[in-house]
């Protein structure tokens, strides 16, 4: 795990390695309660490239589903058996 800072008027301020894995924090992001750039020991802000979809890489299996779909779904009921 890379040492990330927070970017403030003072200097860089190291975050504990426990508050970045708590918060999920990532260089190139801002920080969640006082928006302050979150840079690296160097000062960096470039942000890291996020990864493809690790769940679904194939846009094979991806849906979209309508509100009334998504309703249905939520109840457990299929609104096209009330015709």
């Amino acid at each position: 795990m890379d040492e990330l800072f927070l970017e403030t008027e003072l200097g860089s301020v190291p975050i504990s390695p426990r508050l970045v894995k708590k918060y999920h924090l990532k260089k190139g992001t801002k920080s969640p309660f006082t928006n302050l750039r979150i840079v690296d020991k160097n000062g960096d802000f470039t942000a890291v490239p996020k990864d493809e979809n690790p769940v679904n890489k194939s846009s094979d299996d991806s849906r979209m589903f309508s509100t009334a779909e998504i309703i249905d779904f939520s109840q457990g009921a299929d609104s096209d058996d009330a015709k």
